[in-house]
């Protein structure tokens, strides 16, 4: 069994939208990445993991997978397991393996639910607990369940 972590003991920052004012943990917005040591932050490209300094630093990132999408990324979901991945997009749920980074499946918003041929987004995807049904949400207000 993994070792349990608060919620609020870890942040990631995006250099984009640092936002001072937000509601946050009072542990976490006494961050200021300038003077966390080396030991407990990483950063990246385009964001920076920070942890505090009273701690046990196990900050270990790293990019395992690129999934590209056909569209705006609206939302994902690991599986309970995280053996699986589900992205939301533009009238397609997608499915993929974590491990291989292999795409499984596209399930596709149905023709007959977009008469208009306009944009649907998927909103929202959710794994059963034995992962073998997913839930999708898109913009026409309708729930499909997929197995």
């Amino acid at each position: 069994m993994g070792t349990f972590i608060p919620y609020d003991t870890y942040i990631g920052i995006s250099y984009h939208s640092i936002d001072k004012s937000a509601k946050t943990s009072p542990a976490l917005s006494s961050l200021d990445p300038a003077t966390i040591p080396a030991t407990h932050k990483q950063q990246g490209p385009d964001w920076i993991a920070l942890s505090p300094p009273a701690t046990p630093p196990v900050i270990k990132i790293s990019l395992l997978h690129t999934f590209e999408q056909s569209s705006v990324v609206c939302c994902v979901r690991f599986s309970p397991s995280a053996k699986l991945l589900a992205s939301g997009c533009n009238k397609v749920a997608i499915l993929y393996d974590t491990k291989t980074g292999e795409k499984l499946s596209s399930l596709e918003v149905p023709a007959e639910a977009d008469k208009s041929n306009a944009e649907l987004y998927v909103r929202a995807v959710c794994f059963n607990a034995s992962e073998d049904t997913l839930a999708i949400g898109a913009e026409d207000k309708i729930i499909r369940v997929k197995a």
